[in-house]
């Protein structure tokens, strides 16, 4: 099975309100690469850094690691507030998160086209 490509989701108050996006999905599905994956805890392990990218090309730029949150829930470690508050996003809003290149994701407004992978609740 080929890791996914991109994957729609869909904002929740909460995760407008702080920032911190989830991506219901295993750590097994090749969206992240294994490396980048940390310990959920502060203290706990940290992964290799990733690559968001917000907007377009030229928008702003964070580097993180992947936190594993559950059997089932990974999480960038750094917030995605300042863009949030940037669109003025609304609970219901939906996000594409496209994977670029192996370490780098570029983070859009709306639903993925096409073949966006699961939809899921942030």
């Amino acid at each position: 099975m080929d890791a996914p490509k991109k994957v729609t989701i869909e904002l929740t108050q909460p995760t407008i309100d702080y920032g911190h996006v989830s991506f219901r999905m295993t750590a097994d599905t090749g969206f992240f690469p294994q490396d980048a994956l940390g310990d959920h805890g502060c203290q706990g392990r940290r992964g290799r850094p990733v690559f968001f990218r917000f907007g377009n090309d030229q928008g702003d730029l964070i580097e993180t690691d992947i936190r594993v949150m559950a059997h089932c829930r990974l999480s960038p470690r750094k917030t995605f507030r300042p863009y949030l508050i940037a669109i003025q996003a609304n609970a219901g809003d939906k996000l594409c998160v496209t994977r670029t290149a192996e370490r780098h994701y570029l983070v859009t407004r709306g639903p993925c086209e096409g073949k966006g992978g699961p939809q899921e609740n942030s």
